[in-house]
């Protein structure tokens, strides 16, 4: 090995901890696929009640406006003016007093059926 240069795609990856690039002569084949699964596992969004590590099943909106909350199925992507909450937690959700509360998980259910 001595003398031969070192990929530096490999070495910069390394270096900052990440796996290098697919199929550089730093892949790590399987085990780097295994990591990067256990990784978007890691990163599945969890209830935002604090001391809740549920996985999260809805999403609570709100319009101070109109003053109305919603529930609704888990929106794809988070959006920081949105809170994804468990199913414990949605269920026992209640607007402030004189909010209206309007649950569109129930909705969505009967045009997915």
């Amino acid at each position: 090995m001595a003398g031969a240069a070192a990929d530096p795609l490999v070495t910069w990856a390394h270096a900052r901890g990440r796996s290098p690039p697919r199929g550089s002569q730093g892949d790590l084949g399987i085990r780097s696929r295994l990591r990067r699964r256990r990784y978007r596992a890691a990163m599945r969004r969890r209830c935002a009640r604090p001391g809740c590590a549920e996985a999260a099943t809805v999403t609570l909106s709100y319009d101070y406006s109109a003053a109305t909350v919603w529930l609704e199925p888990l929106a794809p992507e988070g959006h920081p003016m949105t809170h994804d909450l468990c199913d414990r937690h949605s269920a026992r959700t209640a607007p402030p007093r004189g909010w209206q509360l309007v649950d569109q998980r129930l909705a969505a259910a009967q045009l997915a059926s």
